[in-house]
């Protein structure tokens, strides 16, 4: 039996499509994956002894692109390693499942994000006054709080809602996943910081 013209031109029709599929899924999986950066230091004056963040970086941001921010704030028992070992960023923004941006993710220790309250461990101190500048420096960021979101869980996703409530200059956007309320009847338990109180005997400074 000979093809007709409508069958010859449908499977043109179809051909053409394939390798039009074909193209993009190479395109797709061409994509190159973002930089992950692990045990990154950074040196506060604040704290008085280096802090250790990683950060995902777009692969293309050495051709001059800058980028809006998202802080990834750990929880109680977790480092600035916690959101590389328990998440997939990366490799979300490689199949396009989320926008391309730099995502940072610093060590809290117990610190709940907050200022302790006798001083021992100010670190939404450092954070805010240290910390945002510094990767902003450091790194190909998009200026001004439209391009800042905090987010985090547990003992972060606490710390995300207060330093976001006490900064709003500073985040455009707040994200609190599950958070873990602080109260002084209830300090928090887990990976201390070498040498520190971690504030876990002093309330944290209101909200």
């Amino acid at each position: 039996m000979r093809p007709t013209k409508n069958t010859s031109t449908a499977m043109k029709k179809v051909s053409v499509l394939s390798v039009l599929f074909a193209a993009a899924a190479i395109t797709a999986s061409a994509a190159v994956r973002p930089v992950e950066l692990e045990n990154c230091r950074l040196q506060s004056s604040v704290l008085g002894h280096d802090v250790a963040y990683s950060v995902v970086i777009p692969a293309d941001a050495d051709k001059g692109k800058h980028y809006p921010v998202l802080y990834m704030l750990h929880g109680v028992g977790g480092d600035h390693s916690s959101c590389l070992e328990y998440t997939d960023v990366a490799g979300m923004m490689q199949r396009g499942e989320m926008p391309e941006m730099i995502v940072v993710m610093p060590d809290g220790y117990l610190s709940y994000y907050s200022d302790a309250a006798d001083g021992s461990l100010p670190y939404e101190t450092f954070f805010t006054t240290e910390f945002i500048q510094s990767i902003d420096s450091i790194h190909p960021t998009l200026p001004g709080r439209e391009n800042r979101v905090i987010s985090g869980f547990s003992m972060g996703g606490f710390g995300a809602m207060t330093l976001g409530l006490r900064n709003p200059e500073k985040f455009g956007t707040v994200i609190s996943f599950s958070p873990s309320m602080r109260t002084d009847s209830m300090p928090p338990k887990g990976r201390r910081m070498p040498g520190k109180n971690n504030g876990d005997a002093h309330s944290a400074a209101p909200v």
